[in-house]
């Protein structure tokens, strides 16, 4: 199963680690970091090994979590064949917070699927231009991409 991570999450876990180097040092950084990417693959995995997350009521999608390095949480779903990461939570803040940050989180997720979409879309687009002959500087000035990128397709 594949595993999404968006990019606010990676930041997260960025955050998380910088303190645990500050705090700890180094090798606890990177023993921490060694067991989030660890729980990240044993979820593309074996999706299900979290439990569900009573704290974020909702009637429409079941969210599941896994504790990572005994104070944190990774806060996922399951759909379409793939784990969505929505957050890394500090277990120590406030639960409340959590549904509200998940519902925040929910909303980015959500845009990020049909950027990514319409990205998939765009450049099935213009192989099919390419293929038809179109210029790669026509459809460079008609897309504000690049010549490079465009080849690169």
């Amino acid at each position: 199963m594949k595993v999404y991570l968006p990019s606010f999450v990676r930041g997260l876990i960025r955050e998380t680690a910088k303190y645990i180097k500050k705090e700890f040092g180094s090798k606890s950084e990177v023993k921490f970091l060694q067991e989030v990417k660890h729980t990240i693959k044993l979820l593309g995995v074996n999706p299900y090994i979290g439990s569900v997350e009573l704290t974020v009521p909702n009637k429409t999608i079941i969210y599941r979590s896994i504790v990572v390095a005994k104070r944190n949480k990774i806060v996922y779903t399951i759909r379409d064949n793939i784990v969505d990461i929505f957050t890394f939570w500090d277990c120590r803040r406030n639960p409340k917070t959590l549904a509200s940050q998940i519902e925040h989180n929910n909303q980015l997720v959500d845009l990020q699927h049909q950027l990514a979409e319409t990205k998939h879309q765009l450049t099935l687009a213009i192989k099919m231009l390419l293929s038809m002959g179109a210029s790669p500087d026509l459809i460079a000035q008609n897309t504000g991409l690049s010549i490079d990128e465009i080849n690169a397709l």
